[in-house]
């Protein structure tokens, strides 16, 4: 297709429009290199779609609860083991217990390692909507929850 209006192909690559249809890259003086703009940026973005392709098979940092993760029955005064499995993290963690579903947290452990389990002797008051929360410290933006409700029983 020749040149001849705005925007038009030219032989031997885009024409800028305004021409007499001569190849390669003819600039419209009404447009100039702006013209250029939006369709190089569309084909020469210099991080388009390359984190993607980067971090494709990359797993992204996590926490997942894997004991307990619902309906399991824990006796007061019992040793458990807290068990998750934490992915593209360091450093340690805090572990809490909510007894209403999720509402309310109390810290059960401070500051744990975060390499995946912690014993803990488990106190009352019972209950049947028991969930653990285990957060990163240094990210506090990386969280992980029970899926599910446990029981926490006085026997």
């Amino acid at each position: 297709m020749r040149g001849g209006r705005l925007g038009g192909m030219g032989r031997g690559g885009f024409g800028g429009g305004i021409s007499s249809g001569g190849g390669g890259m003819g600039i419209n003086p009404l447009v100039g290199l702006a013209g250029l703009g939006m369709f190089g940026m569309m084909m020469h973005s210099p991080n388009r779609n390359l984190g993607n392709a980067r971090n494709q098979n990359r797993k992204p940092n996590g926490i997942k609860i894997v004991a307990p993760n619902g309906g399991e029955k824990w006796t007061v005064g019992s040793s458990q083991t807290i068990t998750w499995t934490a992915t593209g993290l360091s450093g340690d963690a805090t572990i809490e217990l909510a007894r209403d579903g999720g509402s309310i947290w109390d810290t059960i452990v401070d500051s744990t390692p975060i390499t995946g389990n912690k014993t803990w002797t488990v106190t009352g008051p019972a209950t049947t909507h028991g969930r653990i929360r285990v957060s990163s410290i240094s990210n506090n933006s990386v969280v992980g929850v029970s899926a599910n409700e446990f029981t926490i029983s006085d026997t």
